[in-house]
């Protein structure tokens, strides 16, 4: 079976295997059990970075220890980009402790996460562009304006709330 890899930040390539020694300290240590079939573990690895650095520092002690860095110089190899492939790299190996036919239904299951990730983050991106999103805009400046009137009205009566233009034509646009 082909070693599972991956490179941080610092250019360091690290090599992932689980067996099951791994996983018991895994679990012990980090509060991860990595033979956890419901597909619980796939998601929260992919979604919760410093869960993902807490297992990997468990699992590769020995090669951190070997390249004498301590938790914090370790973590801090491991952002942005180096976070996917650390992830992947990781679940790629969960996926290898596994016999044929569960290591393909886990294969399986990570793909299908990791498309819904990919919608999700899509589907975010497009919202955040939308027109949808520049209305929601508009509606809570619009509130605030009414919220700012309406405390200026309760802290002086009487008086008008602004001499000026409204609290929203004082907000610059993009």
């Amino acid at each position: 079976m082909e070693k599972r890899k991956f490179t941080d930040l610092d250019g360091s390539e690290w090599v992932v295997e689980i067996t099951t020694p791994d996983a018991k300290r895994v679990r012990k240590d980090a509060g991860v059990n990595l033979l956890d079939l419901d597909g619980d573990t796939f998601t929260k690895l992919l979604q919760d970075p410093e869960t993902l650095v807490d297992v990997l520092w468990v699992l590769l002690l020995p090669q951190i220890t070997e390249r004498k860095l301590d938790e914090n110089a370790f973590a801090k190899r491991l952002r942005g980009d180096a976070i996917d492939t650390a992830a992947a790299a990781l679940l790629e190996a969960v996926c290898d402790f596994f016999p044929k036919r569960r290591r393909e239904a886990l294969r399986a299951a990570l793909r299908k996460a990791n498309e819904l990730l990919d919608q999700a983050a899509s589907h975010s991106t497009t919202l955040i562009g939308s027109d949808r999103m520049t209305q929601l805009g508009a509606a809570v400046m619009a509130k605030m304006d009414r919220d700012l009137d309406e405390a200026i009205e309760k802290l002086m009566p009487g008086k008008p709330s602004t001499n000026g233009p409204a609290t929203s034509e004082l907000i610059p646009t993009a």
